[in-house]
């Protein structure tokens, strides 16, 4: 699929979604649950223009600190208590079936904020338009539950040769990587530039790049050559050879760019370079994905408790099928750098604990049936399965910072 068709389905699918905010053509309960998506996809669109056009990358840190609330203030505690991404207030206001299917949307759309700073326009433009089949549905006298949760399971099946990819490119594709790419490019002088991250930015993540700005470049070159050192050594006792070309992803702290820069230039001195995962955000690559990220604060754990098996809602033997098949042909095709994988090094601070989080249980949450439990170990079987088929050897390692 070209670009231009691509920019062409964006302008048609966001006119729709603007006209939606004047229509009555749904009933409520669901005509103020579209119109409220509805105003934070054309929100999350006006973001997606703003980095296409380099303006949002220029904005003053004050404003940048607005659109990161503007993106996130939905899961913040006293407003997540009246947010469809609640799956309680969704079942409230939206009835059992169809509360427990728009949680889910409204959590899938939730990855238009990544899709907007990465610039990844298909993957913006699919959830948009299957926002508006939904609605179209809407717009009918009678709709049925299993109508629209196939809707979910045919758009989850058949874009999996676009988001699988996606992923796949992301994490072992250097090029490909969007937070490297900032770590290279970027002036890390100024905390602005941890708003391109589109992640939650809290004020624990702007004091740590400013700590260390108290630094001077020697010293910080200083420090590298430590961490550097350390990370060799590490996989050398793990029995990794760090020889030739080699890809090494990193877990860090969302803040700590200034020193990972240094870092990854002093090790792609020597051959190896440093990737930093970037979070998931499709339900399609988080279904029985580890967590693979940059480490920054949770603004709520219990919204990503209670999301975590939402892809309980189509998983089942043919999907499972797909995703091995999809995965398969995305390894096949960036076969040549999963030759040069290594593993993971994660770089944590010496008095970092794991802080202790109390679920709430809440009943209305998507849940994984026995059958589901048991496709889930089968798939995370042929995941793993197939990463052995293309990796040779993957370490894990942990730093100290």
């Amino acid at each position: 699929m070209g670009l231009e068709e691509i920019k062409e389905r964006f302008a048609l699918v966001l006119e729709r979604i603007h006209m939606i905010q004047e229509e009555e053509t749904v009933a409520e309960p669901y005509r103020s649950y579209f119109k409220r998506t509805g105003a934070f996809i054309e929100k999350m669109a006006e973001l997606y223009i703003l980095c296409a056009n380099k303006t949002y990358q220029n904005l003053s840190l004050e404003e940048l600190k607005k659109w990161n609330y503007i993106c996130y203030e939905e899961l913040l505690e006293e407003r997540y208590k009246t947010s469809y991404a609640n799956p309680a207030y969704a079942v409230k206001m939206l009835g059992e079936e169809f509360g427990a299917l728009f949680t889910f949307l409204t959590a899938e759309l939730r990855g238009l904020i990544v899709y907007a700073v990465e610039q990844n326009l298909q993957a913006f433009v699919i959830y948009m338009e299957l926002y508006m089949e939904l609605y179209n549905m809407f717009e009918e006298d009678v709709v049925s539950y299993k109508k629209v949760k196939e809707a979910f399971y045919w758009f989850n099946s058949d874009y999996c040769d676009v988001l699988i990819p996606d992923r796949v490119r992301e994490i072992y594709v250097p090029k490909q990587n969007f937070v490297r790419s900032i770590l290279i490019e970027r002036d890390l002088s100024d905390p602005s530039y941890l708003y391109l991250l589109g992640t939650f930015i809290s004020d624990k993540e702007i004091a740590l790049a400013r700590s260390l700005q108290k630094y001077e470049e020697i010293e910080i070159d200083e420090m590298a050559d430590q961490y550097v050192k350390e990370l060799i050594t590490a996989f050398q006792k793990e029995g990794c050879c760090l020889e030739g070309q080699v890809l090494i992803g990193v877990y860090y702290p969302v803040g700590w760019e200034r020193m990972l820069r240094h870092i990854m230039l002093k090790c792609e001195q020597q051959g190896i370079q440093l990737l930093p995962y970037q979070r998931a955000v499709s339900s399609v690559n988080t279904c029985c994905e580890q967590e693979a990220k940059y480490v920054s604060n949770s603004l709520n754990p219990q919204y990503e408790k209670e999301h975590r098996f939402d892809y309980g809602i189509y998983l089942d033997k043919a999907f499972l099928d797909r995703k091995l098949a999809v995965t398969r042909l995305a390894y096949e095709e960036e076969k040549e750098w999963l030759k040069k994988w290594a593993g993971t090094v994660k770089f944590c601070f010496k008095t970092e604990q794991p802080k202790k989080f109390q679920e709430k249980k809440v009943e209305e949450r998507n849940v994984l049936d026995e059958k589901q439990i048991a496709w889930k170990e089968e798939l995370n079987a042929g995941l793993a399965s197939l990463k052995e088929q293309y990796i040779s050897m993957e370490k894990e390692v942990n730093l100290l910072i």
